[in-house]
């Protein structure tokens, strides 16, 4: 028996079964390319996290969700935990966080980035995200993605609420190649984005209701 490490991950080789691992795909020089979300690539869903199972149709409406910022603040934009080959990663994750923002929308609401002037003043919901985590840690044989957002809320004349987000998501390290901590990232802040949308449905449903109310009372 004979066992190769990589980064602290163990491959056994045993003599009498044939087990083949390709260690091409580990990380032992820093990674030259940044970080990318892709949903398809992701085992979650946004209707895994049904926090309000009413919302689940269209009765948003038409409602308009802004993104004013992306703030980052963690403690270090270039650390990225336990391993030292992940600077570029750690460098890209504003950019990467704003890539799977993107994705939402289309849900019973539209998603807009004041950035890119889709919108100034007419959103029914602004949000102000600010990222606090982002890393992995490998831990012999495993290894986790961890993942921490906050979003500031500001719906119609109500005062701003914030609500953190923490995704996880921990599987087997088997090569620690940079598509797999990629891929590990992407899962984590698929079960965040997940969240996010069900509570900007939330906030659209309610304002809906409150509209539908005031018109009442008007008639």
């Amino acid at each position: 028996m004979k066992a190769h490490t990589c980064n602290g991950t163990a491959f056994i080789l045993l003599t009498t079964v044939t087990l083949s691992f390709t260690l091409s795909g580990c990380v032992t020089a820093p990674v030259t390319e940044p970080m990318h979300y892709d949903i398809s690539s992701t085992s979650n869903s946004f209707d895994d996290v049904a926090r309000y199972p009413s919302n689940k149709t269209n009765s948003a409406g038409h409602c308009l969700a802004s993104i004013e910022e992306i703030e980052d603040h963690r403690g270090s934009k270039i650390s990225f935990g336990s391993s030292p080959y992940f600077q570029k990663f750690a460098e890209s994750v504003p950019q990467w966080t704003k890539e799977g923002f993107q994705t939402l929308g289309g849900d019973g609401y539209k998603l807009a980035f004041h950035e890119k002037n889709d919108i100034k003043t007419d959103a029914h919901v602004t949000m102000r995200v600010k990222i606090h985590k982002a890393y992995m840690l490998h831990q012999y044989t495993s290894k986790s993605a961890n993942l921490a957002l906050s979003v500031d809320y500001k719906a119609s004349n109500k005062p701003t609420e914030t609500k953190l987000y923490r995704g996880r998501y921990t599987t087997v390290n088997w090569v620690n190649s940079a598509g797999e901590i990629e891929g590990a990232m992407n899962e984590a802040l698929s079960n965040v984005l997940a969240k996010i949308n069900n509570d900007i449905k939330h906030y659209c449903v309610s304002l809906q209701s409150i509209d539908s109310r005031a018109v009442g009372g008007i008639l």
